[in-house]
């Protein structure tokens, strides 16, 4: 592939600088793109950079939430149970996720968003939110 970028480079983009590629072709194209052309500098647009930032910190918020009312702290040198703010954030969580458990299982058994906030007493923009996703 790197030939490829070579040649390509050389045909039809001769002075290339930049080079703009996708992440999920990191490993294959990023490596042609610095053996085919290695001047050129290998920039990302915004939407991807946020788009990973982003992904990164969900991921990090869910893995700290989901382990339990410590925060999903492992060994944070405290031998006492988990401080007033990290249980009432845990409760909070755990309210939310069985709110969105019912709503979605309402939705499963076909009941329309109107029945749905009758039911659970919930606002409509909340239970369209827990439906969208």
């Amino acid at each position: 592939m790197s030939t490829w970028v070579a040649c390509r480079k050389n045909r039809l983009h001769a002075g290339s600088r930049e080079s703009c590629w996708e992440s999920a072709w990191k490993k294959g194209y990023g490596e042609a793109m610095t053996k085919g052309a290695p001047q050129a500098l290998q920039v990302a647009d915004r939407w991807h950079l946020m788009e990973n930032a982003s992904d990164a910190f969900l991921d990090a918020v869910r893995k700290s939430m989901s382990t339990g009312p410590t925060g999903g702290r492992r060994d944070n040198g405290r031998t006492g149970p988990a401080t007033s703010a990290e249980r009432l954030q845990y409760e909070s969580f755990l309210r939310r996720e069985l709110t969105n458990e019912m709503i979605l299982a309402l939705a499963q058994q076909n009941v329309p968003i109107k029945e749905i906030v009758r039911r659970t007493g919930h606002s409509r923009g909340l239970v369209r939110r827990v439906l969208r996703g």
